[in-house]
């Protein structure tokens, strides 16, 4: 085929195919078609070959000759141009333009044809814009000129890759031209993506053509990797991607090309000078030698620029310098550059004064140049607008530099804030309202001035519209922390606390050390709980280690103080009393420990913050408070002076009598009445006088300063309510403190009528109203709708649940009733450990455990356990209960731990007013401490039964049957067992009743009937017939399930039964019990049956686990205690299944087991 081809080539060269005649205008076309035949042959044995760079010049020299003697042919043209960009071109720029006129005008859909059109029409654009500065230095017309042209050059390219599928030359997709010059036109319309995409292209292009034809690299003009991370730092550039700009315009730097070198330089020195990076700028542009540059304009660009960071590193004289010396060489061609320049030279002459601002050939003339050249630049009209402000005074003027500014661009900062503050200076408010929202109407560009001041207007609008306004801002600029804590002071102003915890957060790690946003970022913190986190951000102010900014340690002294006096509530409301005296004990030591020459240390405010801390001291423990060196009391009464010494230095203030209420100052006499009131209440208790809110009959008339500080505090309410008439905490006060019940009545209705009556008020009323229903029992109606009330209005309120428990306690004769009141004080323990609700909820469990039933006493949050942890948390806030003490010491006892109940007792005895049924209850738990001792003389016994005995036969006649079951064990302890028997024989045949009384005797008489057995067998057999008959009677009769003191009973007779040897009847009676109605009895007889039968003959424990299997019991539910013998059962069925097999083969256990599971 190549001998083919050079043969045809030969004979095609010998006829002249540009003469004009028949013959060879008809033979022309098929001519073309040959020569596309045989190039195509060419150019593909091209592709296959080796050795490229051979067959590529003979390629290129038939493709000459070609064109030269038939100019008409498309492809060999198509191949010159597309080579024509090539470092080895076999032509020259201007050779491959007459091929291009050529090809454009036979063919003028070929590919390459459109591309040369292309760059011939961007070329047509360039000279355009050279023309028109000289008639028209107008930035803005050559701007519209060069997208003009552009966007044609653009529409031909398009059409050119287009055209690439379709071409008969199919390596014009091999064209690099098209790809750089797509990318340099996406660059100019700062089509980030589209440039990148090109570059990425022209890339691969390169690489494609390079394997394929084996020609070198395009020629550096066109394509280079210097001019690719150039134009590529550019895109990257217009996309705010600072870091990635600025490191390949470092690339480009280390390129070695000098041209693009000090580009490169002045576009990354222009970025940083923009971000406010100035020095970093300047170390870019004098890392680069100018004296190796030979563009007398490229120098003087970059001199100029760094004349202007000198400027903004305050370097006026250098900058001057360099400005005016480079200014001048820049070409008027240059119009941006040069309009830029002349800009930044006027901005310098503003900075230096005198006669360079105010004369009009310095800063005023330059700026009027600089407008000419680029009238579309917002900065150079806002320095206009400024100079005539300042110098000119011309305000008309000004403003319209303003407003020319701004229409120019909306961002410009120096122009919006001077109309800005225009408007605001002529009270055109709306006007500047108006401003605002015009500028930002395009969320995209909105400036940051406006945004902020919007943002303003906004929040004192109460409209929430400004948080989305400080987004924006944060858009802009999202590493300014100043931003950050605008935000947060925004978001705090509408009470979003943890969206301003997050932005002062930010701040902080965006640099922010502001000791004032550490103070209110810690105060932010503490409402949300987080103490810890609050207290520690804010102890380097309070201690000294932060001097940042000259911070007042006095301030945040104060915010740490009450930060621990905050975090005290919390931890009493969780029930750690002594970390919050510790805290209320810090908190007092920091405020009195303030400078005396700080303004604060001697203000109302620090001393109405240390009353506070000192009067909630009356809500803890007062044993935290006697280490100190004075007492809880003492400590209170310090909150009340701190108080008084608020109100002396509120008068002393010289404020002007207010017209109307004084709502101010009636606080702070309500704060003196309630601190006297918390100290007479504390007084009381420390001293053991019985004192009531809620009743006119009160202790205090006995004590004369108790009753004196009463005193003081009605007259502090008094004086609160001739401030405030409508103060209703005042009457709410002074209904506390009076002793007359009328009044309390009136002064707590006042309250409610004042239409700001706090939950406090209806719960004081309703417990008043309550206290009086034995008297006046139609009281207790009006209680419980007070009570409704409180409900309605903060339903977490404790106060309102026990006054419900305490209306239920008012029937306590009715065991629904006894379960509302339990009910009721559980759901005022879940609002918190409230106090009344720990000793109600105790106290009532401890009345009614024996009568509520076991649902209820076997609860978890019901036990034993649970009543004595209750009573200690409230011992710990009023240690001079000795009612509660009484209460704790029966809880102790009945957990077995009789020398902490005895504790408990001493300390109840020690109240001025020992509870009823204490010495009884104290002999009883000695007898019990002497019973679990194992070493105990039956003298000791003796006698302790003797002192029980005489307590019961002081007390009346209704204690018969303890008495003789005291006797009983007092005659079997002095070996009298027969007289014993006898009279509990006689106590069991008086009370032929079902009482419970009847119920212990029988228990006792069967205990004390199998002990005697052998001595006495007729009388402890008649004695323990009578018993069990009386026990398992009420077994026989139940109606549900068994109680526990029902299998208390069954369990002492199945022990007496055992001891006496009949066996046979107990397994009987509970194979009975366990079949009789199967599903209703609890899985508590199915254990006790399978455990009697392991030692039993008659019964065999498989048959008993077998009937278990088949019962409806085993998918009953159980509760508390079963739970435990439920599992121990089903254990004790795996461990017959697993271990007893061959017996169960042999009963034929398993199968019955199998046939039930399956």
């Amino acid at each position: 085929m190549a001998e083919i081809s050079s043969q045809f080539f030969t004979a095609a060269f010998r006829t002249d195919w540009t003469a004009q005649n028949e013959e060879i205008d008809t033979l022309r076309p098929r001519m073309d078609v040959a020569i596309a035949f045989f190039m195509r042959f060419h150019l593909d044995a091209l592709k296959t070959s080796k050795k490229k760079s051979t067959l590529l010049k003979t390629i290129d020299a038939l493709a000459l000759s070609i064109v030269e003697w038939f100019p008409e042919s498309k492809i060999p043209a198509e191949y010159l141009l597309l080579r024509s960009e090539d470092q080895d071109t076999p032509i020259e720029l201007g050779k491959a333009k007459e091929i291009a006129a050529r090809l454009s005008a036979s063919h003028p859909k070929s590919p390459m044809a459109l591309v040369f059109q292309a760059i011939e029409c961007l070329h047509a654009g360039e000279n355009a814009q050279v023309r028109l500065v000289l008639l028209v230095p107008d930035v803005t017309v050559l701007i519209i000129v060069n997208v003009l042209y552009l966007y044609q050059a653009r529409e031909i390219f398009v059409e050119a890759l287009a055209g690439y599928s379709s071409s008969s030359f199919q390596e014009c997709a091999l064209c690099i031209r098209v790809q750089v010059e797509l990318a340099s036109i996406a660059l100019a319309a700062r089509d980030v993506e589209g440039c990148l995409n090109r570059l990425a292209l022209a890339k691969k292009v390169v690489a494609d053509k390079t394997m394929m034809l084996g020609s070198e690299g395009p020629i550096p003009a066109l394509y280079s990797e210097v001019k690719v991370q150039f134009m590529t730092a550019a895109a990257r550039e217009y996309a705010a991607e600072t870091d990635k700009a600025l490191e390949h315009y470092h690339k480009a730097m280390e390129s070695g090309d000098v041209a693009f070198t000090i580009r490169a330089a002045v576009a990354a020195a222009e970025l940083l000078a923009g971000k406010a990076r100035p020095q970093e700028a300047l170390d870019i542009i004098d890392s680069v030698s100018l004296s190796e540059v030979e563009d007398e304009r490229m120098s003087a660009a970059a001199l100029c620029t760094r004349g202007w960071l000198q400027f903004q590193l305050g370097d006026l004289q250098q900058a001057q310098a360099l400005l005016e010396t480079n200014a001048s060489k820049i070409p008027p061609t240059d119009v941006s550059v040069r309009g830029r320049t002349l800009k930044r030279l006027a901005i310098m002459y503003w900075h230096l004064g005198g006669s360079h601002q105010t004369a009009k050939t310095g800063c005023f003339g330059h700026l009027l140049q600089a407008a000419k050249l680029t009238p579309s630049d917002a900065e150079i009209f806002s320095w206009l607008g400024k100079w005539y402000q300042v110098v000119a005074k011309d305000i008309l003027r000004a403003e319209k530099c303003f407003l020319k500014a701004l229409s120019l661009s909306p961002t410009e900062e120096l122009a919006g804030m001077a109309l800005s503050d225009f408007y605001d200076l002529q009270g055109k408010y709306e006007t500047n309202v108006k401003l605002w929202e015009r500028v930002t109407e395009n969320p995209e560009t909105a400036p940051t001035w406006a945004l902020l001041r919007l943002a303003q207007h906004l929040v004192e609008q109460n409209d929430e519209a400004a948080v989305g306004k400080l987004h924006l801002v944060l858009r802009n600029d999202p590493m300014n922390a100043r931003y950050w804590v605008i935000l947060a002071h925004v978001y705090q102003n509408f009470d979003k606390q943890v969206s301003a915890q997050r932005s002062y957060l930010k701040a902080i790690e965006l640099g922010e050390e502001s000791w004032c946003v550490r103070c209110e970022l810690a105060r932010i913190e503490g409402s949300l709980l987080l103490f810890d986190d609050a207290l520690e951000r804010i102890r380097p102010v309070v201690t000294g280690e932060l001097s940042n900014g000259e911070p007042d340690v006095t301030v945040a002294s104060m915010i740490y103080a009450d930060l621990l006096f905050q975090q005290a509530k919390y931890l009493c409301a969780e029930g750690l009393y002594g970390n919050a005296a510790k805290n209320l004990k810090e908190a007092s030591r920091m405020m009195k420990g303030l400078p005396s020459t700080s303004p604060l240390s001697g203000s109302v405010e620090a001393c109405k913050l240390i009353g506070d801390i000192h009067c909630f001291a009356f809500y803890l423990s007062p044993d935290d408070f006697s280490s100190e060196g004075s007492s809880w009391v003492e400590f209170i009464s310090a909150g009340r002076k701190a108080y008084e010494a608020a109100v002396l230095f509120a008068s002393k203030g010289g404020k002007e009598a207010a017209d109307g209420p004084d709502t101010v100052a009636a606080e702070r006499y309500y704060d003196i009445g309630l601190s006297y009131w918390y100290e007479v209440q504390a007084l009381s208790n420390v001293r053991g006088i019985p004192t009531s809110a809620f009743s006119g009959e009160t202790g205090l008339d006995t004590d004369s300063s108790v009753a004196a500080l009463k005193v003081k505090a009605s007259t502090n309410f008094k004086l609160a309510l001739q401030e405030d008439p409508s103060c209703s905490l005042a009457w709410n006060g002074l209904a506390l403190v009076s002793d007359n019940l009328l009044v309390k009545q009136f002064a707590w209705t006042r309250a409610i009528q004042t239409g700001t009556s706090s939950d406090a008020t209806w719960a004081n009323l309703g417990m008043f109203y309550l206290s009086q229903a034995d008297t006046v029992p139609t009281t207790a109606s009006l209680a419980q709708k007070s009570f409704l009330q409180l409900q309605s209005m903060n339903p977490s309120n404790p106060s309102m649940w026990n006054g419900y428990a305490m209306l239920a306690r008012r029937q306590a004769n009715s065991t629904v009733q006894q379960r509302k009141a339990i009910e009721a004080f559980d759901c005022a323990l879940q609002t918190g450990l409230d106090l009344d609700a720990l000793l109600g909820l105790s106290m009532a469990l401890l009345d009614f455990g024996a009568s509520v039933g076991e649902s209820i006493t076997q609860a978890p949050e019901h036990s034993n356990e649970v009543v004595m942890f209750y009573l200690k948390k409230y011992l710990e806030r009023d240690p001079f209960n000795g009612r509660a003490w009484h209460a704790l010491g029966v809880a102790q006892h009945r957990l077995g731990l009789y020398t902490e109940a005895l504790a408990s007792y001493t300390r109840a005895a020690s109240s001025t007013q020992a509870p009823e049924g204490l010495e009884w209850n104290t002999l009883v738990t000695k007898l019990g401490e002497l019973s679990s001792t194992l070493k105990y003389t039956t003298e000791e016994e003796s006698t302790l039964l003797q002192k029980i005995v005489a307590q019961i036969n002081s007390s009346s006649s209704e204690a018969s049957a303890l008495q003789a079951i005291v006797q009983a064990q007092v005659l079997y302890r002095q070996a009298k067992g027969g007289e014993a028997l006898n009279l509990l024989q006689a106590l069991l045949a008086q009370d032929e009743t079902q009482s419970s009384q009847s119920e212990v005797v029988a228990l006792v008489g069967l205990s004390l009937a199998s002990l005697l057995m052998e001595q006495f067998t007729s009388q402890a057999t008649g004695l323990a017939a009578a018993c069990k008959k009386r026990l398992l009677l009420s077994i026989d009769e139940a109606e549900s399930t068994l109680t526990t003191r029902d299998y208390l009973n069954l369990r002492l007779v199945e022990l007496h039964e055992r001891w006496v040897g009949a066996e046979d009847t107990y397994l009987t009676r509970l194979q009975a019990l366990s079949q009789a109605n199967d599903g209703t009895k609890s899985s508590t007889l199915w254990t006790r049956l399978a455990l009697a039968a392991m030692d039993s003959e008659a019964l065999q424990a498989s048959s008993c686990l077998a009937e278990y299997l088949r019962s409806s019991a085993r998918q009953m539910p159980s509760l508390g205690k079963e739970m435990m013998d439920r599992n121990f059962l089903d254990a004790l069925v795996g461990l017959f299944k697993a271990v007893l097999e061959p017996a169960c083969l042999h009963f034929g256990w398993r199968e019955r087991v199998e046939a039930h599971e399956s």
